[in-house]
């Protein structure tokens, strides 16, 4: 029966017009067949409908060649027509709709009976998608070996396929020692495997985001942060797997010195709460636009007299005098150095008493508003004392200098009326032979009258202040030829001594 096969020829397979019409209507391709000038002679259904539904016999056919590529196409023609050997040729083809379609075309040349050209039968396929989706994928080569995170695409076996020129930076290595080895040659050995399994089974699920250790080509292990996804074809199944790495030493480190800074931070606050809360000082933290209490320490509650809910109700203007709260509004708006000594200011306590400060203050940022750190010290003891030794001295000059006793009383009574209000004061005179005081004079605060001539006792100046009587014992002790000074505490208060030479109508006291 095989024999008998192999004895029977085939059938012949008769090409036909009707044959032939039925393959050429029904192909995918573009067909057409051209003059030797390149007019059309005929169409397939195909090429028809880039041309618009029409036959386009007649019609010339670089006429819908883009400009850019119509010379270029009719050369290839020609060539065709000459040596009779078609080329294949891509091109832009303008559809009538306007349109831009790309089209890849091979010539063949039809030669009549006796051998002489006839037609040119051209067959095209529209390659568009494929074009477009070449230049995308060019574009998006080109864009990976721009950036500055390395890429990578692997087989589902993590044998390297791709990478970009920032991957062999971050690594150190060449193309050429990469493509075609396993991924495995960039991890740390110190990476746990446990990690790596994690990375796989969650890329083949999807994609995969965080942080890891890989190691460079010189062996120096460094972070990355890694994204990995997976890579399907057009039925679904995967096929590769991309990673995309960005080394994250620089941030790792800009973290940890933040860390550190905020850990700083967070001491210093501590330190200057400390500092704060247990400084023997007033101090306070004031805005520096509302001029409102933001803070005090206990030592400012127990100097001023408020509470400290009733100073965080308050302004920095409610502790001073009126008169000087107009200065400290204008000075609020002064710009002012970090650190500022200034003073002294006079500030009112609660009781309604007025102090001499000093203070000290400090630009510095409060729960996030524009604040300054004040540092007060009491002045007010050291400011009477200074008055009182100004007054000793300029006492002492008038003794040096007053030609009378009564111009040294009146002298006398001018500065200590500078130093306090008094109703009288008295001035004991010493006596060296006699080692004893004597009341020389009393001079009443009118000056109307004369001094007093008074025996000899113990002196005192009384001072009234409202509706207490502080007293002051204020003594001249007089010795030849040299001074000294002394200080004696009476009632709380200061007495200073001052010696030297007094002189009356020619006598001399000694």
């Amino acid at each position: 029966m095989l024999e008998l096969k192999k004895l029977i020829p085939p059938p012949k397979l008769l090409l036909d017009d009707r044959l032939l019409g039925l393959i050429l209507e029904n192909v995918d391709e573009l067909i057409a067949v051209l003059d030797l000038e390149g007019k059309r002679l005929y169409t397939n259904p195909n090429y028809r409908r880039i041309l618009g539904e029409t036959d386009g016999r007649g019609t010339d056919s670089f006429e819908d060649v883009h400009p850019e590529d119509r010379e270029h196409i009719r050369r290839v023609f020609q060539e065709a027509v000459k040596t009779g050997v078609g080329r294949r040729a891509e091109y832009r083809f303008m559809a009538k709709d306007g349109q831009v379609r790309h089209i890849e075309s091979q010539g063949s040349l039809n030669r009549d009976s006796k051998g002489n050209p006839a037609q040119v039968v051209v067959i095209s396929r529209d390659v568009t998608d494929r074009t477009e989706t070449a230049q995308k994928l060019s574009l998006i080569a080109y864009a990976l070996t721009c950036t500055r995170d390395s890429f990578c695409l692997t087989g589902l076996d993590n044998t390297i396929l791709f990478i970009n020129p920032a991957f062999c930076e971050m690594y150190g290595y060449t193309e050429e020692e990469l493509v075609g080895r396993n991924i495995e040659i960039v991890r740390s050995p110190a990476q746990s495997p446990d990690l790596t399994h994690q990375i796989l089974s969650a890329t083949m699920a999807g994609s995969w985001n965080g942080e890891l250790v890989n190691r460079r080509k010189d062996g120096t292990d460094f972070p990355v942060e890694l994204w990995t996804s997976v890579v399907r074809d057009e039925s679904g199944n995967p096929v590769g797997l991309v990673g995309i790495a960005r080394d994250i030493s620089e941030r790792r480190r800009e973290f940890t010195a933040l860390k550190e800074a905020q850990q700083a931070a967070m001491e210093r606050e501590e330190s200057f709460r400390l500092m704060f809360r247990n400084s023997p000082l007033p101090m306070w933290v004031f805005d520096t636009g509302t001029l409102e209490f933001l803070e005090v320490n206990e030592s400012a509650v127990e100097k001023y007299g408020y509470s400290r809910e009733e100073f965080l109700a308050m302004r920095i203007t409610e502790i001073r005098p009126p008169e000087d709260v107009p200065l400290i509004r204008a000075r609020s708006k002064e710009p002012e150095p970090s650190v500022h000594p200034s003073g002294p200011w006079r500030h009112c306590l609660k009781d309604g008493t007025v102090i001499d400060v000093e203070v000290s203050s400090q630009k510095m940022q409060f729960g996030g508003r524009n604040a300054r750190l004040v540092v007060a010290q009491d002045i007010t003891d050291r400011k009477r004392a200074e008055q009182l030794q100004s007054a000793v001295y300029r006492i002492a000059q008038a003794a040096d200098i007053a030609p009378t006793l009564e111009e040294l009383f009146r002298a006398v009574h001018r500065i200590i009326h500078e130093v306090m209000s008094a109703n009288n004061f008295y001035i004991a005179l010493y006596d060296d032979e006699k080692t004893r005081e004597g009341f020389d004079g009393i001079c009443p605060e009118d000056r109307k009258t004369a001094p007093l001539r008074h025996g000899p006792a113990r002196g005192i100046t009384s001072a009234r202040r409202g509706r207490v009587d502080r007293r002051a014992v204020a003594h001249l002790a007089w010795r030849p030829a040299r001074r000294r000074e002394e200080t004696h505490r009476s009632h709380g208060r200061s007495a200073l001594f001052r010696s030297g030479r007094l002189r009356r109508t020619g006598a001399t006291y000694s």
